[in-house]
């Protein structure tokens, strides 16, 4: 409908639909990556540990990465920008 366009065409509703975009990539990410695809045991409780846990992988191995480059960024500078591996 027409009220319903002119809403589509708001700043507030445009941010959603980008954030909406941004959250469904994510829960393909942590589907994909961690085994987030069919929680094994049963139950609402089962189901929240289920997902925790998936995040708190996919939380881990951000940290792991962002250490490791900044191990790389320190050691660029010490070696004065060469790439080393």
């Amino acid at each position: 409908t027409k009220e319903e366009k002119t809403q589509e065409k708001q700043y507030w509703f445009k941010n959603l639909r980008k954030m909406r975009a941004g959250v469904e990539g994510r829960i393909s990410y942590l589907k994909r990556d961690f085994v987030m695809k069919r929680c094994p045991l049963k139950g609402w409780d089962h189901f929240k540990l289920h997902v925790s846990f998936s995040i708190l992988c996919h939380n881990l191995v951000k940290i792991g990465l962002i250490s490791l480059e900044k191990k790389r960024k320190k050691n660029m500078k010490k070696c004065g920008n060469k790439l080393v591996a």
